[in-house]
C-alpha cells in the first residue's frame, strides 16, 4: 500500500483529487517530521500513521466548506458535524488536537489597525 492509498483509505467514504491528497501528504510529513521530499507513492508503514492521519484531517477539513457536489451523475452531500466527528476521531487516535484543523472558524478575518 502506498502512502497516497493509506490517506485515501483514511478518508473513505469521501474522495478528493490525487493532487489534494499529495499536497496534504507533503504538508503533513513536513509538519510532523521535517521531511520535504516525501513521495506519496512511497510504501506506507505504521510509523507514518501520525502523518497519514494528519493529512486525512487536512483533507476532511477542506470538505467542511461544501454542502454538496455533483460530478456527472454522481452526487455527494456533506454533513459538517459528521466531518468534524471524523476529524476529531482521527486526531484522538494519532494524539493531536482537532483544533489544528478545525480551529476557530471565525478567526479568518484580517483587521486593519493603523499605527500613528
Amino acid at each position: 500500500m502506498t502512502i497516497r492509498e493509506a490517506v485515501a483509505a483514511e478518508i473513505e467514504p469521501y474522495a478528493v483529487s490525487d493532487n489534494a491528497v499529495d499536497k496534504a501528504i507533503i504538508s503533513s510529513f513536513y509538519r510532523f517530521g521535517g521531511s520535504t521530499d516525501t513521495d506519496p507513492e512511497g510504501t506506507y508503514s505504521p510509523v507514518d500513521d501520525k502523518q497519514v492521519g494528519f493529512a486525512a484531517m487536512l483533507l476532511l477539513g477542506q470538505l467542511l466548506t461544501l454542502t454538496n457536489e455533483k460530478v456527472d451523475v454522481i452526487s455527494n452531500s456533506y454533513d459538517n458535524e459528521d466531518l468534524k466527528k471524523a476529524i476529531g476521531a482521527i486526531a484522538n487516535r494519532i494524539g493531536v488536537n482537532a483544533d489544528l484543523v478545525l480551529g476557530d472558524q471565525g478567526e479568518d478575518k484580517v483587521t486593519y489597525c493603523p499605527v500613528w
